[in-house]
C-alpha cells in the first residue's frame, strides 16, 4: 500500500492506517499531522516520523516496531500506545514533557518503573 503524496494533502491532521499492509512510512512528509494510527501494521522504521513535530497521538499497538529512538524529539507527543509491541526501552521518550504511555509488560518494558515513580505515569 502506498501512502498519499504529502503535496496532495499538506494540511492533513489525522491518518488512520490500522491493520493495513503499510510497511514503509518513508514518504510521510505530513508536517501538520497530529494523530497517526499505525497499529497492527508491519512498520518497523520510525525514522520518517522525526519530522512530524505537530504529532500529538501515535498508536503503534500491535505493530512490529522495536525501537522508538526516532520519537525522542517529538515534544508535542501526548499519547503513545505501545501495547503488543516488542519495544523494551522507553528511555528515548522519557523527557517528552506531556507524554502518557500505554504499554503492556510482554515483553517487559525497561525503564517503566521510572515512569511509575516519576512524573510520567503509564496510561
Amino acid at each position: 500500500m502506498e501512502l498519499p503524496a504529502p503535496a496532495a494533502v499538506p494540511a492533513l491532521q489525522s491518518l488512520h492506517l490500522s491493520g493495513t499492509t503499510v510497511t514503509d512510512i518513508q514518504p510521510m512528509g505530513l508536517t501538520a499531522l497530529q494523530r497517526l494510527d499505525l497499529s497492527r501494521t508491519k512498520v518497523t522504521d520510525l525514522e520518517p516520523l522525526e519530522r512530524l513535530t505537530a504529532l500529538q497521538s501515535l498508536d503503534l499497538s500491535g505493530a512490529t516496531v522495536t525501537d522508538i529512538e526516532p520519537l525522542k524529539g517529538l515534544t508535542a507527543l501526548e499519547l503513545l500506545d505501545l501495547s503488543g509491541t516488542n519495544v523494551t526501552d522507553l528511555g528515548p521518550v522519557y523527557d517528552l514533557p506531556h507524554l502518557r504511555i500505554k504499554a503492556n509488560d510482554s515483553p517487559p518494558v525497561q525503564h517503566l518503573r521510572n515512569y511509575r515513580r516519576g512524573r510520567k505515569l503509564p496510561y
